[in-house]
Formats: structure tokens, C-alpha cells, sequence
């Protein structure tokens, strides 16, 4: 069974720019910048009052079709990286249990 997606938290602003992003959490008035891959991750994932939620690896195929010349492990590695570092800032909230 495929890891679910974080959901985006609702305290979050999302702004696209021309070379990525930028996120703006209202709870904590903190600023994130996105690489065009994290804002591209960002909008790919579900916002928190979705009732879909798509998995790691249905993501993970996504940007394969996007970024065709980076290896599998290492998107693999770099998406876990992103999404546990937003994590880790309370950017995303966990997807509620089944």
C-alpha cells in the first residue's frame, strides 16, 4: 500500500512565481520559498478540505513524466526530503485516517 500525501494546511498561502513559490503560514507568520520542483509538489498535493488524496507513488509517477532526466531514486529521495521538511514547519498536515 502507497504512503497518502500530507494535505496542505489551511493556514497556508500559496503563492506562485515566475522561478517557484512562495509559501506564508498565517498561524506562525512564517515565509517559505519553493524551488519551481516545490512549488510544482505543492500544487500537486490535496488541499486539507479535499476528500481525495492522492498517494506518494501516483506523485511520484507525475514528475517522472516531468522531470524525465533525473533517476528514480533520487526523485524518490529529493520528494521525501521536501515533504518531510514542510512537514517538519507545519506547512502540511497529516491525511486523515481511513
Amino acid at each position: 500500500m502507497s504512503q497518502r500525501l500530507p494535505f496542505k494546511s489551511p493556514t497556508v498561502i500559496f503563492r506562485p512565481m515566475e522561478d517557484g513559490g512562495v509559501l506564508f503560514c498565517s498561524r506562525s507568520e512564517a515565509y517559505f520559498g519553493l524551488s519551481r520542483v516545490g512549488a510544482k509538489i505543492w500544487e500537486m498535493l490535496p488541499d486539507a478540505n479535499s476528500s481525495v488524496a492522492n498517494s506518494f507513488d501516483e506523485l511520484i509517477r507525475s514528475l517522472q513524466q516531468t522531470y524525465t532526466g533525473v533517476d528514480a531514486e533520487t526523485l524518490i529521495a529529493d520528494t521525501r526530503e521536501f515533504l518531510e521538511r514542510i512537514g517538519e514547519l507545519e506547512l502540511t498536515v497529516d491525511a486523515p485516517a481511513t
